[in-house]
């Protein structure tokens, strides 16, 4: 049982760390253009900026965990429904981002959930109908759901490093997606719909299970990269 002491620098580190990647945000390039949020700061939980990079109005929203729900909704109080590029950077429940979804999710235009030992996502991710980037790396995560298919603009996949052994059969239905990586799952095959994905040009299968391609990857007309490292077997299967 942890002491008030002990909780006292938990806290402490926490808020640290949020700082940290702030400002490690703030001077990515593309990624942040101003240095002054116009809500939120570091013991808010949340931090959002001023962006014109998916629009003259729209905002990128820093925040720990669940604490995204207070920001967006204060955002939305402020100036009403407008694009975001969101980045959670801490430990955050399937239930907070059910609701996230459901408050924002036509406004979401970029997602990064990667390493926030996420172990489900929900089927709502659905209502982001207009997703460009989703990035899932370094989870938990032992299934997606095949409600993923549903975004319909989605461009960019990573979900690199989690334990997922399948993929959705569903997910042949991304028709717009250009880069998707995998690599560091357990996965085997690719589902038959694989070849659905006419936009695809960037594939990252490496350190999975796969002995062969499935028959689907040779219809993606598209395809320009692979990078196939650690798997069994690196060759591709026969047309």
């Amino acid at each position: 049982m942890l002491k008030f002491q002990d909780t006292s620098i938990l806290l402490i580190l926490g808020v640290i760390t949020f700082w940290v990647l702030s400002l490690q945000c703030m001077n990515k390039k593309g990624y942040q253009e101003s240095l002054e949020p116009i809500l939120g700061g570091i013991f808010e939980g949340f931090i959002i900026y001023p962006s014109s990079s998916l629009g003259d109005t729209s905002y990128q929203v820093l925040a720990k965990g669940n604490n995204i729900i207070y920001g967006i909704k204060e955002l939305f109080k402020k100036n009403g429904k407008c694009s975001l590029d969101v980045k959670i950077v801490t430990l955050v429940t399937p239930k907070t981002l059910d609701r996230l979804f459901k408050i924002a999710g036509p406004q979401i235009k970029q997602l990064d959930l990667s390493g926030v030992s996420l172990t489900f996502l929900p089927s709502s991710i659905s209502r982001l109908c207009f997703l460009d980037k989703l990035n899932l790396q370094n989870n938990k995560l032992k299934v997606l759901p095949s409600s993923i298919a549903q975004l319909g603009f989605l461009r960019t996949l990573n979900i690199q490093n989690n334990s997922l052994s399948t993929l959705p059969d569903s997910l042949g239905k991304l028709g717009f997606l250009q880069e998707f990586y995998m690599d560091g799952n357990s996965i085997s095959r690719l589902p038959h719909s694989f070849g659905g994905l006419i936009s695809l040009n960037a594939l990252g299968i490496g350190r999975n299970n796969f002995k062969n391609f499935s028959r689907g990857v040779h219809k993606v007309s598209a395809l320009q990269s692979v990078y196939i490292d650690g798997n069994k077997k690196n060759k591709i299967g026969s047309r």
